[in-house]
């Protein structure tokens, strides 16, 4: 169960991949739009796996965990496609690199949607948890892509004004500090 909260907690990885900020024009404005965002993707996330938890592990309980994860990955995307590129030299290559990431979290999310609503209903707890398990590895593998999203915007901004804005971001603070 653990792998499964913590692979609907992407939004750390999101976060990182984004390089959050938040000062009031240019890139700084751009990053904390974005960090807000996440923030608000991640919060969502978390509280609908520790509702499914709360309520007790059955099939509808992570149906709708899932579908509100789908949902909320869903916003993060569009929020993120509203936002632009970034006002900086390499802009246009961070917004397709954030996209693509977006998009394959929207479609991974979709994917453990239509997986969990073909599990059975009349699984006991353990076999309910070897499910998602699997399901959870797949969502899993976003955040290896999320990391790699990360290491390609340090490439093209290295110790640049993205850089720059995220250290000096009050708006990223609490995702800083807590790992994302």
């Amino acid at each position: 169960m653990r792998s499964f909260l913590a692979a609907l907690s992407l939004g750390c990885a999101l976060a990182l991949a984004a390089g959050c900020g938040g000062e009031e024009s240019g890139a700084g404005a751009w990053v904390g739009g974005v960090c807000s965002s996440v923030q608000e993707w991640r919060e969502n996330v978390t509280s609908l796996a520790v509702d499914a938890q709360v309520e007790g592990l059955s099939p509808e309980t992570v149906m709708t965990a899932i579908e509100g994860g789908v949902e909320a990955t869903e916003r993060l995307r569009d929020q993120l496609d509203d936002l632009g590129a970034p006002d900086t030299e390499a802009g246009d290559e961070i917004e397709q690199a954030l996209d693509e990431l977006a998009d394959n979290a929207v479609e991974t999310a979709e994917e453990a949607r239509e997986r969990a609503e073909g599990l059975p209903e009349d699984q006991s707890v353990p076999e309910l948890i070897q499910s998602l398990m699997s399901i959870a590895q797949d969502l899993q593998a976003i955040v290896g892509e999320a990391q790699a999203t990360f290491t390609e915007l340090q490439e093209l901004e290295p110790g640049q004004e993205l850089e720059e804005a995220f250290e000096s971001s009050e708006d990223c603070q609490e995702l800083r500090e807590d790992g994302g």
